[in-house]
């Protein structure tokens, strides 16, 4: 295995990922947040103590406009009640992973934080996700 063109592939996708979300949140900040946070409390950040906790879907973010659902193989922003993702901050990159529910898996790519909201910024790789779905 080329393992120094695959740290090199990997550096490069990790910086892609970086500047999308980085146009997602510049998004976000000008558009829906605006609306979003009149409706929204801020997310409870609930990484310190468990890695994976419930989570209900309070807003779902496609480029400018907010949305009921977003299908398979769409990215988004997803915004939650709460959250054991760490968003990107001080240097630090976010965190990534996975949630989940019947039928659902969304993939996330990079957490953000913004004005004490945790972005989840990804796409639906299996089913669809909805507004107000518990997922884990």
């Amino acid at each position: 295995m080329d393992t120094e063109g695959f740290e090199k592939a990997l550096e490069r996708q990790r910086l892609a990922a970086r500047r999308q979300t980085k146009i997602a949140s510049e998004i976000f900040a000008s558009g829906p947040l605006q609306e979003l946070r009149k409706k929204i409390p801020p997310t409870l950040f609930t990484g310190y103590k468990e890695l994976a906790s419930p989570m209900t879907v309070l807003a779902l973010v496609r480029g400018k406009d907010t949305v009921e659902r977003i299908e398979r193989g769409e990215e988004a922003t997803v915004l939650c009640d709460c959250s054991p993702f760490y968003g990107e901050s001080g240097g630090q990159v976010g965190d990534t992973g996975d949630f989940s529910a019947e039928g659902v898996r969304f993939l996330v790519e990079n957490t953000t934080r913004l004005e004490g909201y945790l972005l989840h910024h990804g796409k639906v790789e299996e089913g669809a996700l909805k507004l107000q779905q518990r997922v884990k």
